[in-house]
């Protein structure tokens, strides 16, 4: 008889967890969208203060 090692089990255990998830993920109906109006630009917030971060990759917006 063949034993299987724990991490092994737990890997594949894992990645069947996995592949159910986003099969039931999937099948889910998706969120229904619509386009943009004028009133959504009117609810928008402004962009004030943006603030480099340290090594200058990243902008954040205040």
């Amino acid at each position: 008889m063949l034993h299987t090692p724990p991490c092994r089990f737990i890997a594949r255990a894992s990645l069947l967890a996995a592949l159910i998830i986003s099969t039931v993920v999937s099948a889910s109906d998706p969120v229904p969208t619509r386009p943009i109006t004028v009133e959504d630009f009117t609810r928008f917030a402004t962009v004030s203060s943006p603030v480099y971060s340290p090594d200058g990759e990243w902008l954040a917006y205040v």
